[in-house]
């Protein structure tokens, strides 16, 4: 596709401005799949810009890297990986959902061919 599924911007020093700036955009993205923030020195205040985004309106992210931001809580990084990989089951189910509705079509002009 046309649209940006996977961003890396990990050892960029983003610190928390730079991750709210991030969380404010996945308000509205719908095709980021992959975010890498991995050592960009994010705290407390950009992880809950995150977890905003996530909570709020964001469904498309199903893979989020936030190793080595020391600052962020434990307990918060594991909300927002939990919203995530909520994101990633809606997504695979949806998945199964459209494959199961495909096959299920197959089936039925298969055996509507038969009867010809």
């Amino acid at each position: 596709g046309k649209y940006i599924q996977k961003i890396s911007i990990d050892y960029n020093e983003i610190g928390d401005a730079g991750t709210i700036s991030i969380a404010s955009a996945l308000r509205y993205n719908t095709s980021l799949h992959t975010l890498n923030l991995a050592d960009n020195n994010i705290g407390e205040v950009g992880c809950n810009g995150v977890d905003k985004s996530l909570r709020v309106s964001n469904t498309s992210l199903r893979d989020l890297n936030l190793m080595g931001n020391e600052n962020v809580p434990a307990e918060m990084e594991v909300q927002v990986k939990e919203k995530v990989r909520r994101n990633f089951v809606k997504h695979h189910h949806e998945q199964n959902v459209k494959n199961e509705g495909i096959l299920y079509f197959l089936d039925c002009s298969a055996m509507a061919m038969k009867r010809e």
